[in-house]
């Protein structure tokens, strides 16, 4: 019967597989075990892998695809990763996530890309004031007016207390 040397073995993925295990062991052994915290839980590989062998953050994955290939691919990917994934917390599929990464979108060279984002996500969360104001502000920011005006319309029927909406209107009705 052959014996395997398995820290000896160079593949990469297995060199980064020892190099991540003897992460996780010295967090539980060394920093947990020695912090004021309680330790109730140890570290594991779930714990950022979450269920997936390259555990990126959502947007880090959109914004290489929109890079590599435009925003309508990363828009295909997102619905691919929300189907296979959501409620796996493998990602965060939230409205928040897609509105921070739609305004940010919005402040590069391609504003159109962080419409499309803001868009997707007032088709996916369209109860959600947070992805309607989103979308506004991306017309806002491109001088559509008559959009940004109609959208912000459309998150204070969903949060009418929203005293940054309220603003935004007031401005664009000037």
């Amino acid at each position: 019967m052959a014996t395997y040397d398995f820290v000896s073995d160079d593949k990469p993925a297995k060199r980064i597989a020892v190099d991540m295990i003897r992460m996780v062991n010295a967090i539980n052994d060394t920093h947990l075990a020695n912090s004021e915290v309680s330790r109730t839980i140890d570290v594991t590989c779930v714990t950022c892998h979450r269920g997936v062998s390259r555990p990126y953050p959502i947007e880090f994955i959109l914004s290489n695809t929109i890079e590599e290939e435009g925003a309508d691919a990363a828009i295909k990917e997102y619905k691919a990763l929300r189907q296979s994934y959501y409620a796996s917390h493998a990602y965060d599929f939230s409205e928040r996530t897609l509105a921070r990464f739609g305004s940010g979108l919005m402040n590069s060279d391609h504003p159109e890309d962080g419409i499309a984002i803001h868009r997707l996500n007032t088709d996916l969360h369209p109860e959600s004031p947070v992805a309607w104001q989103g979308l506004a502000s991306g017309y806002e920011a491109i001088g559509d007016t008559v959009r940004a005006i109609s959208y912000y319309g459309q998150a204070l029927i969903l949060d009418p207390d929203n005293d940054r909406v309220v603003r935004s209107l007031k401005k664009l009705k000037q």
